[in-house]
């Protein structure tokens, strides 16, 4: 059995993840994201390297941009190739990948430049019928023209909504990828899931290189955060929360509400604008299927 693995993605930054697995003649892509502070062509993956390799399946392990937002212009690519993600990462992905068109749209107006998205909204309308999606802890092979010895099983992430981690099982093998993880729970997630053992790990960290990244604790980093609102508050004021929109808003509204029923905050309206909205509909929906 021969297994090959190419990095796609630049490793010394943050976004446009997408790893290259071969097993003997099947080609697996783990993720296909973008750098969203890049433009062009340096914003994606660099697909060219495995053009002429066989790519019979793409699995998303979630729907944040920078391991999503160049899914179109992979399967401009791999046309053959079969999408497979979860359930909640299929909801997500649709409304994520519109939403990106529109972004840089509106950006393009504003700024008075040039600025093309990557992919058209009828290229995103359709690639929606390719995807394929399975819930945690359900084994399915991936297909080609044929089916394969592969099988993939989706494990809870705990990241967000929909996040899995991958087990890849061949001939006897196991490879896990872990795509974006939180081992401890949040406020709305539960804690991540892995399987035992594997012989083979791929994983991607934001601080596990660097010794100098600060140790936070969580507790007293709500503390801090309490207080801070609490100074403005009572001090007749208003405090406005700049946050992503998928993620990390629904866990910090979940905290807001925790903290005014724990009369740890004056019970203020708490508003939320944007496209946050549109993914707590999601959420709403899907968090406990």
């Amino acid at each position: 059995m021969a297994i090959e693995y190419i990095p796609l993605g630049d490793t010394n930054r943050i976004g446009a993840s997408a790893h290259y697995l071969r097993l003997d003649d099947w080609g697996i892509l783990l993720d296909a994201g973008l750098d969203p502070g890049d433009q062009g062509e340096a914003a994606i993956p660099d697909y060219e390297r495995i053009q002429d390799q066989p790519v019979n399946a793409i699995i998303i392990s979630h729907a944040h941009l920078d391991h999503l937002g160049s899914l179109p212009v992979a399967i401009r690519y791999f046309p053959h190739a079969r999408v497979y993600m979860t359930p909640a990462t299929a909801a997500l992905s649709e409304v994520l990948l519109f939403h990106y068109i529109r972004v840089r749209q509106r950006q393009a107006a504003e700024e008075k430049v040039k600025l093309s998205p990557l992919f058209s909204a009828s290229e995103v309308e359709n690639i929606l019928f390719l995807f394929q999606s399975f819930d945690y802890n359900f084994p399915f092979k991936i297909h080609g023209f044929q089916e394969s010895q592969i099988e993939i099983r989706f494990w809870d992430a705990g990241h967000i909504l929909g996040s899995a981690g991958v087990e890849i099982n061949y001939r006897g093998r196991k490879i896990f990828y872990t795509g974006n993880t939180k081992s401890s729970a949040q406020f709305i997630m539960k804690g991540a899931k892995y399987p035992a053992s594997a012989d083979m790990l791929i994983t991607e960290t934001t601080y596990g290189a660097d010794s100098r990244a600060p140790l936070v604790k969580k507790q007293a980093e709500i503390k801090r955060f309490s207080q801070f609102l609490n100074e403005r508050l009572n001090l007749g004021g208003a405090v406005l929360i700049p946050v992503f929109a998928l993620g990390r808003t629904q866990e910090v509204m979940m905290l807001l509400h925790r903290l005014i029923r724990r009369n740890k905050l004056p019970a203020v309206p708490v508003y939320l604008t944007g496209f946050g909205i549109a993914i707590n509909k999601i959420y709403d929906r899907l968090l406990h299927k």
